[in-house]
């Protein structure tokens, strides 16, 4: 095995962890490919989130393949030839991290993560951290932004303690009103030299061990839904669907005119959302994608009376766009929890498809012109609810003054979705057979138990004849590609876990818990307790 990958083993679950600098290097390319079809993991995480990988992606387009954190787009790359889920694992922006996150320093944290660098053993997993040394000595050139950031620390201690005689006077005159005399001296000296300390353990604290936190959870959470996915009790799908409003309004159109969409049962649309709508919760929706206002324009037209179809042939135009003939006042739509989703754009999928291990990719002639986008989904259909609006409002956005869609929904009952009917609609959303109300709480719930093994859900495809998903008494396998930083303390985070979700855990799923947070401050909703949520979704409890 390489130096630069961990690894994490219990008797069911493997968990790979690659460390990278986010430098350019075709070796790096050629170490993530390799890894990732040689152990066909049922799931691959990349230290990004959807805000930077668009921004990688866009930049590769630019300046080419072999840019900074081109091994991040790589195992991206990879995993989709292989047909294998990728979560974006990495849920802060630094930057704004560094002001934002409090406290200033978490001294139980630093703690913690010194204790488990200091850990040799960890009941019941297998541990193999990441040998930094021998990476470097495979690969020199990984050691370039180390030393550069030792470098600069120590230029700056350097400058700081050559400063301190020289400032020390000023700075005791301004903190003591006194002259300098010698313990003032001092205590100046070392102020001045614990500046750049606790600012370089601010930065150890916030962009190290925090983000660490975060992707070792979502680590674990990749190994869950691979053994529900495993187990078919999670569903995967994976479609295009195009960003123009017109082409959407006519896809939906065309769609309207399949007569199962329409009534109380049948083939309902569904709003998949991060976290699972309860039944009662009254939750408001902010809609600006044309995806989306698109879908609720056809949930506008399904709440009004068979329109008279235009000599064109496409039903009541105005309708589809939004206007006023039909009201979205309580009109009935299907809910869905998505478990992960990632989305790329199709231009860059295209000129990416043909690139193999460190291979060039052909960038599109129109860089930045996104027409459509590629969606891969994880929903679980066993969440699923009928929600009415309540009420809706139309604006538009401030600045580009597009059309937004103000929502409020309220859950009601709890659905039964026939699995296989779960498809997506060519208008980008996703629809679903609905067999009836589901027979209570243990019939809504499902299963939460591990899956080790079992078969592949329908449509699992297959790279190099096997697959990220296939059948089999094999162990389930995540791939992290991440930062060397990062690297043996996502190991070491793991491994204390056991391997376990924090929902696997007794705990609530971290996801579901962050997009309810996020929500609560965009919108400024009650606040839902945790004890309600527990007691309404027992679900997310062992």
């Amino acid at each position: 095995m390489l130096p630069c990958v961990g690894r994490v083993s219990s008797a069911t679950r493997t968990l790979r962890v690659l460390g990278t600098v986010h430098t350019p290097s075709r070796q790096q390319l050629s170490e993530v490919a390799q890894l990732i079809q040689i152990t066909q993991p049922d799931v691959v995480l990349v230290e990004l989130d959807q805000p930077r990988l668009d921004q990688l992606l866009k930049q590769q387009q630019l300046a080419g393949p072999l840019t900074l954190g081109a091994e991040l787009a790589e195992a991206v790359a990879v995993a989709a030839a292989c047909d294998i889920p990728v979560i974006l694992g990495d849920a802060l922006l630094p930057l704004d991290a560094l002001w934002r996150d409090r406290p200033f320093i978490d001294a139980p944290r630093l703690w913690h993560a010194s204790r488990l660098r200091l850990r040799q053993r960890f009941p019941d997993v297998e541990v193999r951290r990441v040998s930094v040394a021998r990476t470097f000595a495979a690969d020199p050139q990984k050691a370039a932004p180390l030393l550069l950031s030792v470098g600069l620390t120590t230029a700056l201690l350097g400058l700081t303690a050559t400063a301190t005689p020289a400032s020390a006077d000023a700075t005791a005159t301004s903190l003591f009103g006194a002259p300098s005399t010698s313990v003032a001296d001092i205590a100046a000296s070392v102020l001045l030299l614990l500046l750049p300390l606790g600012a370089l353990l601010r930065f150890v604290d916030v962009l190290l061990l925090s983000r660490d936190e975060t992707l070792s959870e979502n680590a674990l959470r990749a190994l869950e839904m691979g053994g529900r996915l495993r187990s078919g009790q999670l569903l995967r799908r994976r479609f295009r669907f195009s960003t123009r409003p017109q082409t959407l309004a006519a896809l939906n159109a065309q769609l309207l005119r399949n007569e199962l969409l329409r009534g109380t049962g049948g083939t309902l649309p569904f709003l998949t959302l991060r976290s699972p709508l309860l039944h009662g919760e009254v939750r408001r929706v902010n809609l600006f994608e044309p995806r989306w206002l698109a879908m609720f324009d056809l949930v506008r037209r399904l709440n009004s009376p068979p329109p008279t179809p235009s000599p064109e042939g496409d039903g009541d135009r105005s309708a589809v766009h939004g206007g006023g003939i039909a009201s979205l006042e309580n009109a009935r739509l299907g809910t869905m929890h998505v478990v992960n989703r990632f989305y790329r754009p199709v231009e860059w999928v295209e000129a990416g498809a043909g690139a193999g291990e460190g291979g060039q990719r052909t960038a599109p002639s129109e860089v930045g012109s996104v027409e459509a986008v590629e969606a891969d989904l994880v929903v679980n259909f066993r969440e699923a609810r009928r929600a009415r609006v309540l009420r809706a409002e139309e604006g538009a956005r401030p600045g580009s003054g597009a059309r937004r869609l103000a929502v409020w929904l309220v859950g009601e009952e709890a659905l039964e979705v026939a699995p296989e009917s779960v498809r997506a609609a060519e208008g980008g959303f996703l629809l679903g057979a609905v067999r009836g109300v589901a027979g209570g709480e243990d019939a809504e719930q499902g299963s939460r138990e591990d899956a080790g093994g079992g078969q592949a859900p329908p449509g699992a495809a297959a790279c190099s004849g096997s697959g990220g998903q296939n059948g089999g008494e094999r162990e389930v396998s995540v791939v992290c590609v991440v930062g060397l930083a990062h690297a043996n303390s996502i190991v070491e985070q793991c491994a204390e876990r056991g391997l376990l979700s924090s929902a696997e855990r007794g705990g609530t799923d971290t996801e579901v818990a962050r997009a309810v947070r996020e929500r609560e401050a965009a919108s400024g909703i009650a606040e839902l307790g945790w004890e309600e949520y527990d007691r309404e979704r027992a679900v997310y409890k062992k």
